[in-house]
């Protein structure tokens, strides 16, 4: 909907690659052009590349918007402080907005931390502010997805005062609201328990990605950095190592015809060729990470509880990657 309300405008919001493909296919539908994307690499933690990020801002005066993703989806990494407040002095600098999708940000494992765009804002002030919250994630309850937005310094800009109010009247046209969630909200989000279940929770999402991270990093062909927060990770291949005849064999005489005819594609990203591979032979799939906007590798979530369970798939993945490479 934020895009929605940018429509005809022309302002664009740069995105992190990776990213969470919603904002970036969205935000390239409204406005008719390829997305705009700032560097986060694997060899730096995931970290965005604020020298990158100034350059492309210079590069394209139609930017408005700077999108964080906090902690990222999809490589569960935190941001430091010091990254965030480099990008805050950013927007300041060149008067732009930010939007920080939060979604995750009570998913975070013990040893480490995530600061919301909020608590920079209070720091160092000077830049509006979107903080995207919901509580599809953290609570669980199947299908029940809420959201919301959070305007902050609205008032400090005429622009940013009339997005919001074109969002508000946006709103109120939709026909069926969530208000049997926003409701609950307040009940759940207040309730003494909910704490504990966080408490309860997270360590079974951190052991999960600890584990992963590790069995995939012993792969030669493979970085995987381990996750600070949120329920995935981010496996790329090393450069080179994917190349477009290889194959895992098929055993299902139609899944291999139909697998196949999709790969004999050339325009086919190579880790989504993999994943189709892995998916038919193994019965076991993975989001290939070129449909984030990231380097060629894939997506897992971290969300299974049973550990042994975990070992078992991720005996048969390592094995096919290794099978695959060859």
């Amino acid at each position: 909907m934020l895009y929605e309300a940018m429509l005809g405008t022309g302002v664009r919001t740069i995105c992190p690659s990776p990213t969470y493909p919603s904002h970036s296919s969205m935000e390239s539908f409204i406005t008719g052009k390829e997305p705009i994307l700032y560097a986060c690499r694997a060899e730096n933690n995931w970290q965005p590349d604020t020298t990158d990020l100034e350059e492309k801002i210079k590069n394209n005066p139609d930017i408005g918007f700077i999108l964080l993703i906090l902690p990222n989806n999809p490589t569960g990494a935190c941001y430091s402080d010091e990254i965030l407040l480099d990008i805050a002095r950013l927007a300041k600098k060149h008067h732009l907005a930010i939007i920080s999708d939060e979604t995750y940000i009570n998913l975070i494992f013990k040893k480490h931390s995530q600061t919301s765009m909020a608590e920079i804002l209070r720091r160092v002030g000077g830049f509006p502010l979107i903080v995207m919250r919901s509580m599809s994630k953290d609570i669980p309850w199947p299908g029940g997805r809420s959201g919301w937005m959070e305007f902050y310094n609205y008032d400090d800009d005429g622009n940013f005062l009339e997005l919001e109010e074109t969002l508000k009247q946006m709103l109120r046209t939709q026909v069926c609201s969530t208000t049997m969630l926003q409701a609950a909200l307040p009940k759940i989000y207040g309730d003494a328990r909910y704490p504990a279940h966080l408490a309860n929770f997270i360590p079974l999402i951190e052991e999960q990605s600890e584990y992963i991270s590790a069995e995939l990093n012993k792969l030669d062909v493979i970085n995987c950095v381990p996750g600070q927060g949120a329920f995935y990770l981010a496996a790329v291949f090393k450069e080179g190592v994917l190349k477009p005849n290889q194959t895992l064999a098929i055993a299902n005489p139609e899944a291999k015809i139909y697998i196949e005819k999709l790969v004999s594609d050339p325009k086919m990203p190579l880790d989504k060729r993999f994943s189709l591979y892995l998916m038919a032979a193994k019965g076991i799939f993975v989001t290939p990470l070129s449909g984030f906007e990231g380097p060629l590798g894939f997506r897992v979530t971290t969300l299974r509880t049973d550990l042994e369970e975990t070992k078992k798939v991720y005996d048969v993945i390592t094995e096919a990657i290794k099978e695959y490479v060859k």
